[in-house]
């Protein structure tokens, strides 16, 4: 397996090339504070089944940020609608452009298939919801209702996040993007695939069962297109580095 990087619209993008004869593209995305070179087993492990893999550095992140992450991300989570709105909103748009490059690159066929960490999954689901070429999606830890409700301090469960207001920037991005505010997006689109964590409190997993549940009432839809895998006892910090979540993620991707 060979590893490309490269500047897309001055998007830094790492891409692993398959194997074998190639399927459809991969991109898996990293989470808040992450980069895509974290995202580099996740990749090898989809271009060991045949699948071109893709991520990319979201806007602060990686090589297009600066500082520790860790205080980079404390820093948006401590004004989480100003600033967390824009990063997922113009992260997703941006994945639309990497897609595209990736699948002219490769020559990979037909529908992609997205996922992603915490911060990473958010946007592929909110992804699935604009872009058609997305035929599936798994997450792990992750929301996709950008209000994060219930959303407690990574190191501290006792204390709710105060997310702080929106901007009208920040605000912009949320009406047009954050999937719970459009369920009709995801009527006839993309099989949706969320592991979670039983004692996440950081992104409690009420969030995701909300947005299945509104789904399977408005639209009907099953199993087949709708998936929850609790993990009991795994944290946040757990659920999104354990093994089986994550190996949990890929079988759900790779079962299309």
């Amino acid at each position: 397996m060979a590893s490309v990087n490269e500047i897309v619209d001055g998007i830094p993008v790492l891409l692993v090339e398959a194997a074998g004869p190639e399927r459809e593209v991969v991109l898996w995305m990293s989470h808040l504070g992450g980069s895509a070179e974290q995202a580099l087993p996740m990749l090898e492990r989809f271009a060991a089944a045949g699948h071109p893999a893709v991520s990319f550095d979201a806007v602060g992140h990686g090589s297009r940020g600066s500082g520790d992450p860790w205080e980079f991300a404390a820093g948006v989570l401590g004004a989480f609608r100003r600033r967390m709105w824009p990063i997922l909103g113009q992260t997703t748009l941006e994945a639309m452009r990497v897609l595209t490059w990736a699948q002219e690159r490769t020559g990979a066929p037909g529908p992609a298939l997205a996922g992603g960490v915490s911060m990473g999954g958010d946007v592929a689901v909110a992804l699935a919801g604009i872009d058609p070429r997305v035929g599936r999606v798994a997450t792990v830890g992750s929301s996709p209702d950008w209000s994060r409700p219930g959303m407690r301090d990574l190191r501290d469960s006792s204390r709710v996040v105060d997310q702080g207001a929106a901007d009208p920037y920040s605000q912009w991005f949320a009406d047009r993007l954050d999937p719970m505010r459009h369920l009709e997006r995801y009527r006839g689109g993309a099989a949706l695939g969320f592991e979670l964590g039983g004692a996440d409190h950081h992104i409690p997993q009420a969030n995701a069962r909300a947005f299945v549940d509104a789904l399977r009432e408005t639209h009907g839809l099953g199993p087949e297109r709708l998936r929850l895998n609790v993990h009991p006892g795994l944290d946040h910090l757990g659920v999104t580095t354990s093994a089986e979540a994550l190996e949990g993620a890929a079988g759900w991707l790779l079962a299309g």
